[in-house]
C-alpha cells in the first residue's frame, strides 16, 4: 500500500472539538483532544473541554443564537411581509441540473435475505443481483452489507444506468473498495460520493492509486473508434469489477482525475453557492418543516458542501470533487441532500453526543455502512459489472445470467416505462422458480411489482 494510506485514515475519525480556530503561536491549529462534551444550548457541537468551548464562543455563537434553533423561527418573506417566490410560478419548478447523483428515497435491501431464503440457506447459495436503473451505490452498499459475515457463495452484481455521469461514480467508487484498505478506502468513498469538496491528499490517492489502471485502459483502445463499447475487468483477490463503456467516455473518466487547476475552491464554492443558495423562498419553506438542528446542518451543508459533523474542521477540504464539477457547473438540482437517500431513523442512531447533529450521525452511519462493505467485498468472492446504457437495452447485455433480484427503481412508473412494458422485459431475467422460489422484482412500490409477477399469495384475499 502506498505511503500516503497512512494519512487518509486520519478522514475516518475527525476530530470533534470545534474549537477549530484555536490560535498557536499564530498559526490555526484545531484542537485534536477527545470531545466528550457538548453545547447544552444546541446539542450540535462538541469539545473536549469548558475551556475549548468558552474559546469558541467568538464563532460558535452566531449559530448557537440563530433563529434557526427557536421555535418561533419564521420565514423571510413573512418577516418581510411579501409574497413568496414559489406563489408566483409552478408548484413543481426545478433549479439547478435535473441529476439525481445522490439518491432521493432511503436505502433498501435488495435481497432480505433472513426473510426469504432463510439465513442458512443464504450461506452457500450463489447470488446474482441486477440494478437495472441504479441511480448511486446506496442500494447496492445496503444489499450486500445485509449478506452474512462468513457468506460462502459466489455474488454477481449487475449494476446499470443511462447517466454516464452516475455510473463513472459508481465504478470509482467500487475501484476505491478494492484497490484499498478498508479504513483508507471508506473515507475515501465517502467524501467523494458526498463533499463538493475534497482534502489534497484523496485526490492524490486517486491519481496514484486509479487513475494508472484507467489510463492503461485508454492506451490500449486509442485506436478504436469513439463511439465504439469498450469493456475492461479489474481484478482485486476475490472480487473483480467489469466496466462498460464507450471509447469517448473512458478517455472522459481520465480526464476527470486530472483537473484543471484553474478551477479553485473559491470558484468552484461560487458556482455551487449559485445554485444551492439562490432561491431563498424555497429554502426557508424547506426549513420551516424541519427540526431544529436539522435546519442549521442543511444550512451549513448548503453553504459548505463538506460532509462532517458538524462544527468540525473543514481547512482541509481544499479541491473540487472532481466528479462534481466536470463541466464545472454544479450538475445537482439546488435541494439534493445526501440525507434524502437514507433513513432518518436508521442513520439518527449513530448520532455523537450532540444529538441534534443529523448530518453527524449521516457521517458516521455511512462511515459504519461503507467499512462494513469495504471489508465484506474483500472476503466474498464477487463480481461487479456496471452498464450505461437505457434499460430497455439490457437484454442486448445480459444473455448468459438469471437474477435473484431485479431492483427496477422507478422506471416501472407510467411516465417511464410502466409496469407492464418493465414486467415484459425484465421477468424473463428473474432465476425459475426451482433455482429459487423467492426471485423477485424489487421497485420504491416493491409490494405492487411483486404482486403483478407472482400473484397474491391468498387469491381468495
Amino acid at each position: 500500500m502506498a505511503t500516503y494510506d497512512s494519512d487518509l485514515k486520519s478522514f475516518l475519525d475527525p476530530f470533534l472539538c470545534a474549537n477549530t480556530e484555536r490560535r498557536i503561536n499564530g498559526t490555526i491549529k484545531p484542537c485534536e483532544k477527545e470531545a466528550r462534551l457538548t453545547c447544552v444550548k444546541c446539542k450540535l457541537v462538541q469539545y473536549c473541554s469548558k475551556e475549548c468551548q468558552i474559546a469558541d464562543w467568538t464563532f460558535h455563537k452566531a449559530i448557537c443564537k440563530s433563529t434557526l434553533l427557536k421555535t418561533t423561527y419564521k420565514p423571510r418573506w413573512q418577516i418581510e411581509k411579501r409574497i413568496p417566490e414559489f406563489m408566483g410560478g409552478p408548484p413543481l419548478a426545478q433549479f439547478g441540473s435535473p441529476q439525481y447523483l445522490w439518491g432521493n428515497i432511503p436505502a433498501i435491501d435488495l435481497l432480505k435475505a433472513t426473510e426469504n431464503e432463510g439465513d442458512e440457506a443464504i450461506m452457500q447459495q450463489d447470488v446474482s443481483l441486477l440494478f437495472a436503473a441504479s441511480g448511486d451505490l446506496r442500494n447496492v452498499v445496503k444489499t450486500i452489507i445485509s449478506l452474512p459475515e462468513q457468506y460462502l457463495g459466489s455474488c454477481r452484481v449487475v449494476i446499470n444506468d443511462r447517466n454516464t455521469a452516475i455510473v463513472t461514480r459508481n465504478a470509482l467508487l467500487l475501484l476505491v473498495a478494492l484497490q484499498f484498505e478498508p479504513e483508507v478506502a471508506t473515507p475515501i468513498m465517502l467524501h467523494l460520493w458526498y463533499s463538493a469538496m475534497l482534502p489534497q491528499n484523496i485526490l492524490e490517492a486517486l491519481q496514484k492509486g486509479i487513475l494508472p489502471c484507467i489510463r492503461n485502459v485508454c492506451d490500449k483502445i486509442k485506436l478504436k473508434l469513439d463511439n465504439s463499447i469498450q469493456a475492461k475487468t479489474f481484478v482485486h483477490g476475490q472480487g473483480s469489477i467489469r466496466l462498460v463503456l464507450k471509447k469517448s467516455e473512458w478517455i472522459a473518466l481520465a480526464k476527470m482525475l486530472t483537473p484543471s487547476k484553474e478551477l479553485t475552491a473559491p470558484i468552484a464554492q461560487a458556482i455551487r453557492r449559485n445554485i444551492t443558495l439562490a432561491r431563498v423562498d424555497h429554502i426557508d419553506c424547506s426549513l420551516y418543516k424541519m427540526p431544529l438542528g436539522r435546519r442549521a446542518g442543511t444550512i451549513d451543508f448548503h453553504r459548505h458542501g463538506v460532509l462532517l459533523p458538524f462544527g468540525v474542521s473543514r481547512r482541509e477540504f481544499t479541491v473540487p470533487n472532481p466528479t462534481f464539477f466536470t463541466e464545472q457547473t454544479w450538475p445537482m438540482k439546488d435541494d439534493a441532500d445526501p440525507l434524502d437517500g437514507w433513513s432518518y431513523n436508521e442513520y439518527m442512531k449513530f448520532a455523537p453526543i450532540a444529538k441534534s447533529d443529523a448530518y453527524g450521525a449521516f457521517f458516521f452511519y455511512l462511515k459504519h455502512l461503507l467499512l462494513t462493505f469495504c471489508k465484506r467485498i474483500r472476503l466474498f468472492t464477487i463480481s461487479f459489472q456496471l452498464l450505461a446504457t437505457d434499460a430497455v437495452d439490457l437484454p442486448n447485455y445480459l444473455t448468459d445470467i438469471k437474477f435473484d433480484r431485479i431492483e427496477v427503481s422507478n422506471i416501472c412508473d407510467r411516465g417511464y416505462l410502466g409496469p407492464l412494458r418493465t414486467l415484459s422485459i425484465f421477468s424473463p431475467f428473474l432465476k425459475p422458480k426451482t433455482q429459487n422460489p423467492r426471485a423477485a422484482h424489487r421497485t420504491p412500490n416493491f409490494r405492487f411489482l411483486d404482486f403483478l409477477h407472482r400473484g397474491p399469495k391468498n387469491p381468495s384475499n
